[in-house]
This record gives structure tokens, C-alpha cells and sequence, in this order.
């Protein structure tokens, strides 16, 4: 993350995750979050590759109860660009016709189908499941392969990927070091994922030296939902991991 982009936008977390497993399993992971763009230029994504949004959610436009979406005119669901449409809600049915599509709004029996299948109903609320944060990795890079570790480097916006990394862990039985930095916050933390033996140890430090427990849900920072945490002002395993 440039100083730059701290200037303009400081809710940004700085991320870093160690996968360790066999060759096999690391190697699924590695060839599925590298994909090429137009250019035919490597990059990468973990959470939209390696916990993809449904696709039926990802033709679903809107978040809470301000869902809709758009068909041709055959009834076939269609993906549109957010600007294009919000310009075409605004428009009346005939208008939209002459466009080539319907809009259809969801109802609460809708919204609760999809939760039912998919524990969401709209890309934030499956995004901040199986993420823990707004967006998932961006940025992401590339940093290192080992026989049997993996390493990535990425931001993510308002939290901390740690949810992301406890899915990926579960889903692809490996285990995981990973660390963040609020530069907003002010703080830093680090987990040791053990996904294979179904347990996860959590750190937390707050630079600034205060100490203090969290249960249950904190809506400022979600990623500690269900995990008690203290904060420590102990840096010395995060060292001990990362260097």
C-alpha cells in the first residue's frame, strides 16, 4: 500500500497469509487464484476464485432489502454494470423494454430462498460472510512458493481478511500464518489457522497499548464475530512467523 493511497483513503488493512499443506493441495490453490486479464497478464484474487459468489446472487443488483434483477426479454438473468443500472431503475417499464429488459424486485419470500441455499441474498451479505470484509482481497500479490508454504500479500478494505482465510483453510485443508495492519486503526493482529485440526488461535495487538476483550459480534470491526480475542501488546510470535 503506497503512502498515497493512505492519503486519499485510509480505511485500508494490509494483509499477509502463509498457506502450508502438501505440494498437492498448495498447487490447487496456486493455479485457481491465478488467472490472466485482456492483456493476458497474470493476477490474482483469492476469495473470488476460491470462494466464489453464487452465481445465481451475482445477477442480483442492490443489497438489504433494495434487491432487483434484470431478465432480457427471453427471462434469461443478465449482469449489468452498477452505473448502467441504476439508470435503469430509474427508468418506467416501457422504457426498459425498449432497452431489452425487465426488472423484477425481490420480495422477503425471495430474499429468503437465497439465504436458505446460501446463508446470503445479495453479494454484500456474502461477502462479508465468507470474506469478513466489504470487498475481499484486493491488490493482491504474488509473493512466494515453497515446496509446502504459499505466500500472498493483499489489502482489504475496513477489516481484516481473517475470515476469508479461515473458509480457504477449511474448504482446501490447509493451515495458515496470517497477519494484518490498520494503518487507520492503528493496530495490528496475527492468527495461526489450523484448519485441519479444527482449531484457530487468534492475537490482536492495539499499538497504542490498550487492552480489552470482545465477544459475540463488533459491528466496527467484523471479523471477530464469534471469536473472543485479547488484546495483547506481545509481538513477539508475529515476529517469530513473518520476520
Amino acid at each position: 500500500m503506497t503512502m498515497e493511497r493512505r492519503r486519499t483513503m485510509p480505511n485500508w488493512v494490509e494483509n499477509n497469509v502463509v498457506f502450508k499443506g502438501t505440494t498437492e493441495k498448495l498447487d490447487v490453490i496456486e493455479n485457481t487464484t491465478r488467472v490472466l486479464n485482456e492483456e493476458g497478464e497474470p493476477y490474482f484474487s483469492l476469495g473470488k476464485n476460491l470462494l466464489p459468489l453464487p452465481t445465481e446472487i451475482s445477477y442480483i443488483f442492490g443489497t438489504g432489502d433494495s434487491t432487483v434483477i434484470f431478465k432480457d426479454l427471453d427471462g434469461n438473468p443478465v449482469q449489468i454494470e452498477q452505473m448502467v443500472a441504476l439508470t435503469y431503475m430509474g427508468m418506467h417499464e416501457e422504457e426498459l423494454l425498449g432497452e431489452g429488459y425487465t426488472m423484477t424486485t425481490l420480495d422477503e419470500d425471495d430474499r429468503e430462498s437465497l439465504r436458505t441455499k446460501y446463508g446470503a441474498s445479495d453479494w454484500y451479505d456474502w461477502n462479508i460472510m465468507k470474506y469478513g470484509t466489504k470487498w475481499g482481497d484486493c491488490d493482491t500479490a504474488f509473493v512466494e512458493r515453497d515446496k509446502d508454504k504459499l505466500t500472498y500479500a493483499f489489502d482489504s478494505a475496513w477489516s481484516p481478511a481473517l475470515r476469508m482465510i479461515e473458509n480457504i483453510c477449511d474448504k482446501y485443508e490447509v493451515d495458515a500464518d496470517f497477519r494484518f495492519f490498520s494503518f487507520e486503526n492503528d493496530d495490528e493482529g496475527w492468527a495461526t489457522v489450523t484448519a485441519q485440526r479444527g482449531t484457530i488461535e487468534h492475537h490482536w495487538k492495539q499499538l497504542n497499548g490498550q487492552e480489552n476483550y470482545i465477544d459475540g459480534v463488533d459491528c466496527e470491526k467484523p471479523w471477530l464475530m464469534n471469536v473472543k480475542s485479547t488484546l495483547t501488546s506481545e509481538n513477539d510470535k508475529a515476529r517469530e512467523i513473518f520476520g
